[in-house]
């Protein structure tokens, strides 16, 4: 498959709504260029809500222009094929550098990074139409996900598919959140109206990690997180590090501020003070030094992709149709890009995970680690396609409504690890006939699942069955929560995972209190006369 001029090398990943691909564009005297593009699902592209937002996505991403913002090269349409072209980057995401650090990044590389993107952050909310009116861009997606340095050192923000900007044809519905939990400010998760305060908060949350070298939503289940999100009692870094440096902690604890009147005003507000600390501090780094430790770090990686890289280019047929693996799963010591234990990690919290929704503004190459609750590693390539369509789909919430039902979460073998094979329900593979795995986690871990109408064990479900391209039905339910149904189409490899709503409580007659003897003192209450001219009554 090619896009006109572009040569389609790798499928990158593939979702309910979009794919992404890498491809070179030739040029003269042979010269290739790497690129990223994504595009949206041919039997979407008739769907004018879809159409919708992409065009609100691509819309925004061409306008980004920042060294630290990813860079969109051309948005196009052929043959009724809606697609976009970004930078492809060469490098990981700051959540895999993490992990393979194990949290241990040495500050005043982490302390560059925020002030780069901060940099970059302070740009998109500054950006204008062309007629000089401000678009009012809120990214609302600032996690490591999606933060990625590349081996020569560039430091880039990327996936603006969720981000919030005036004259977007699709608004954001009422009563749903969108971002990730762990690094969402309070306005945010309450559905308030946001501004660029609330992506200095998530920054804030990137600055409290970096000195706590833990997540701050370690251990904690999601109804305490939005409980101690909401009300302002996240811990004060300088509880959690007593040797902190207090000019630090303090940048840290306004930028996390529950009050957004009390945080920094604009990102570059918290630039200059996190500049003069690392000034005084004597903690200068320059881009080439944090290059420099990625490239260390994922040496390894680097050169396997780099040769298949090159292999795919040298090969006539690197246009592969479907989704294929482009490297081996690796020994079971391979690092994982993700570290800590966090229940409230979800899609797109992954280094390669479900692919569930059409957003983002950049891909790149990346060799990481899918995390599956059987932690399995495998090294992948694309780990960040992953990330570009994952997006959006992190959490979701409503207030006294169930959301609604979301397209199958497709991903390609590129994108996710195989799970181990589970031996349950009535759909079952011989090795003779070709087979799709199926990965299915549900929240709450009581949650369990029924496939075609029949009981299947486990929380998550995996299963290797056959690729029979048929449409299976996907129940589950637990107790308390309302129960989902999805259709499963099983013509290549699912990844999906479902948060089910709690139920609302039964709200049934009232039950007739018990009859009062009228002359009995004790309980003989004081009567008043109706007032005609009050409406309800006696007051």
């Amino acid at each position: 498959m090619s896009f006109g001029r572009y040569r389609d090398l790798a499928l990158l990943g593939q979702g309910g709504m979009a794919r992404v691909s890498l491809a070179a564009l030739p040029g003269a005297l042979g010269t290739q260029k790497l690129v990223v593009i994504k595009e949206i699902l041919p039997e979407l592209a008739i769907d004018p809500d879809f159409v919708a937002m992409f065009t609100d996505e691509a819309r925004l991403v061409s306008r980004l222009e920042h060294p630290n913002l990813v860079q969109c090269f051309e948005v196009g349409e052929a043959d009724g094929r809606y697609f976009i072209v970004m930078e492809y980057l060469d490098g990981q995401p700051l959540s895999a550098v993490l992990g393979r650090t194990k949290r241990q990044l040495p500050l005043p590389i982490t302390l560059h990074v925020l002030t780069r993107i901060l940099a970059g952050l302070h740009a998109a909310h500054d950006l204008t139409d062309l007629t000089g009116t401000p678009l009012g861009v809120v990214h609302r997606d600032v996690t490591p996900q999606n933060v990625f340095l590349t081996y020569g050192g560039a430091i880039k923000l990327v996936d603006f598919g969720i981000a919030k900007a005036k004259g977007a044809a699709v608004k954001t519905e009422t009563g749903v959140f969108k971002g990730k939990l762990g690094y969402a400010a309070p306005e945010q998760i309450a559905n308030d109206a946001i501004d660029r305060r609330a992506d200095v908060f998530a920054v804030g949350v990137l600055l409290w990690e970096a000195l706590a070298k833990r997540r701050i939503t370690h251990d904690l289940a999601e109804p305490a997180i939005l409980h101690r999100r909401i009300n302002g009692l996240e811990p004060k870094i300088a509880t959690e590090v007593p040797d902190a440096p207090p000019e630090l902690a303090a940048i840290c604890d306004r930028a996390m501020a529950s009050d957004r009147a009390v945080r920094y005003a604009t990102a570059a507000d918290m630039l200059s003070a996190l500049a003069a600390f690392i000034e005084k501090a004597g903690m200068r780094v320059t881009d080439a030094d944090v290059g420099a430790l990625v490239a260390r770090a994922f040496e390894k990686e680097r050169s396997q992709v780099r040769r298949l890289i090159q292999d795919r280019l040298a090969s006539p047929d690197a246009a592969p149709s479907h989704p294929t693996p482009l490297l081996p799963p690796p020994s079971p010591s391979s690092e994982s890009g993700v570290s800590d234990n966090d229940p409230t990690r979800t899609a797109a919290d992954g280094a390669a995970t479900t692919i569930t929704s059409p957003t983002q503004a950049s891909v790149s190459l990346e060799l990481g680690a899918a995390r599956a609750s059987s932690r399995r590693r495998v090294v992948v390539l694309g780990a960040l396609a992953a990330i570009a369509l994952a997006g959006a789909a992190t959490f979701a919430f409503r207030r006294g409504s169930r959301p609604p039902l979301e397209p199958i979460a497709s991903a390609s073998a590129a994108s996710i690890a195989s799970p181990p094979v589970a031996s349950s329900g009535d759909v079952s593979a011989t090795p003779s006939t070709p087979t799709v795995d199926v990965f299915v986690v549900a929240t709450p871990a009581a949650a369990h699942f029924t496939l075609d109408g029949v009981a299947v064990d486990g929380n998550p479900f995996s299963k290797r069955l056959p690729r029979d391209r048929s449409t299976h039905a996907l129940g589950v339910a637990a107790p308390g929560f309302a129960p989902e149904q999805r259709t499963l189409v099983l013509d290549r490899d699912v990844r999906l995972e479902l948060s089910l709503q709690a139920e609302r409580p039964a709200t049934g007659p009232r039950l007739p209190k018990p009859p009062v003897a009228p002359d009995d003192p004790r309980t003989r209450r004081p009567t008043k006369p109706i007032d005609t001219n009050d409406p309800w009554g006696a007051k």
